[in-house]
């Protein structure tokens, strides 16, 4: 007999940005690579016991090779630096006629082993769990070198580039002594104007 075989896969993404982007294959999410997962798998006394870790590739995608079949329970441990943790458990049951398949958890009413086959692996049927971004205040203050006095109708102009594409990720002009919401765990530049 042959071994057993299946995969398992999902995608993750960052749920404040579903752009349709072609270097994802799933084309319409920004894949976070890197985030790891746990997997367990149940035991005869009916407890989870950790099999392994893994971590999503540089599109996002989780791909798990499953050698036996058996209760399994997902569990994301470590986001990526800026991001929430998804706290969601994902609990799926591989059996004899997922051999050699690729699956994907499933939710829908009535799926008691909670997967559902991906005709295409990494294919757009492929679930999609998301991270939602951890935000962070900066307060930018101008104030002049000798007196030490605030500097009000100083213009700023913050950008975010990209470290791959180079593109600006976004910008936040403002004026005077502002507030502005941003991403922790990125890298921004700040440059200021003269004052009007």
């Amino acid at each position: 007999n042959l071994p057993f075989k299946a995969a398992f896969e999902l995608y993750k993404y960052d749920a404040e940005h579903p752009e349709i982007d072609s270097s994802h294959k799933n084309y319409e999410k920004i894949g976070l690579a890197g985030v790891t997962f746990t997997l367990s798998k149940k035991q005869a006394n009916g407890n989870f016991q950790a099999v392994g870790t893994h971590d999503t590739g540089e599109n996002g995608l989780l791909h798990i090779d499953l050698t036996e079949k058996g209760t399994y329970k997902l569990v994301e441990t470590t986001p990526l630096t800026g991001y929430q943790k998804n706290g969601k458990e994902m609990e799926f049951t591989i059996v004899d006629g997922d051999y050699q398949k690729t699956l994907t958890y499933s939710e829908a009413e009535g799926n008691a082993y909670h997967t559902t086959v991906i005709p295409n692996a990494g294919g757009a049927a492929t679930y999609d769990l998301p991270n939602n971004r951890i935000h962070g205040t900066v307060t930018l203050t101008k104030q002049d070198v000798n007196s030490g006095v605030n500097l009000n109708g100083v213009k700023y102009t913050l950008t975010r580039t990209d470290p791959v594409s180079s593109n600006v990720d976004k910008w936040f002009p403002s004026t005077g002594n502002s507030s502005l919401t941003v991403e922790t765990g990125k890298t921004y530049t700040v440059v200021a104007s003269a004052a009007d």
